[in-house]
């Protein structure tokens, strides 16, 4: 689906290196008139990646890429295997939820999820313990009561970014000083 067509959503970044991959694993070597066709569709992905700088030439135009978009695709991909790996299935799935939505209410991420609301509750409050997702009171009333107060789930990307960069260094650490001790 073309970004021009109708105002649907191109398709993903992914889909299109998916595609290309495929072409050129398959065995064939890609035309000019393929790269060309790749390039348009990566400029029209959502989000885009490249972004056309200049039409026309025999050289089919201009185009720059979008690092920011990149990175950031990059880094949900990568926090929620990070949740996967350290808490499980449905760790990953509401982490990859709350990066899509922003913020939900538990009894929004179990039905989304499909997981038991029980269940969803309880993940909730142990990626909250890990630092991975953090709690929003949003009051409907000015006194705060709990029964007349939302509470809004949200994904803690800084702190969650700093836990996993935290366990890296640790992990380093921890290797130099095996390598020091075995040699």
């Amino acid at each position: 689906a073309d970004a021009s067509s109708g105002g649907l959503p191109g398709p993903s970044a992914r889909e299109v290196l998916r595609r290309l991959e495929a072409g050129v694993v398959g065995g064939e070597k890609p035309s000019w008139d393929g790269v060309r066709k790749t390039l348009a569709m990566l400029a029209n992905a959502t989000p885009p990646l490249l972004e056309r700088q200049s039409l026309g030439g025999a050289d089919g135009g201009r185009f720059c890429v979008h690092y920011e978009g990149a990175v950031s695709q990059l880094r949900e991909v990568t926090l929620a295997e990070v949740a996967v790996h350290r808490s499980g299935d449905k760790a990953g799935r509401i982490v990859r939820l709350l990066t899509a939505k922003h913020f939900l209410e538990d009894k929004a991420v179990a039905d989304i999820c499909k997981m038991e609301a029980k269940d969803a509750r309880a993940m909730l409050y142990t990626l909250r313990e890990e630092g991975v997702v953090r709690m929003m009171e949003v009051p409907f009333a000015a006194e705060r009561h709990p029964n007349k107060t939302a509470y809004a789930w949200t994904l803690d990307v800084p702190a969650f970014c700093d836990m996993v960069a935290d366990d890296c260094c640790r992990a380093l650490l921890n290797l130099r000083l095996r390598k020091r001790y075995l040699t």
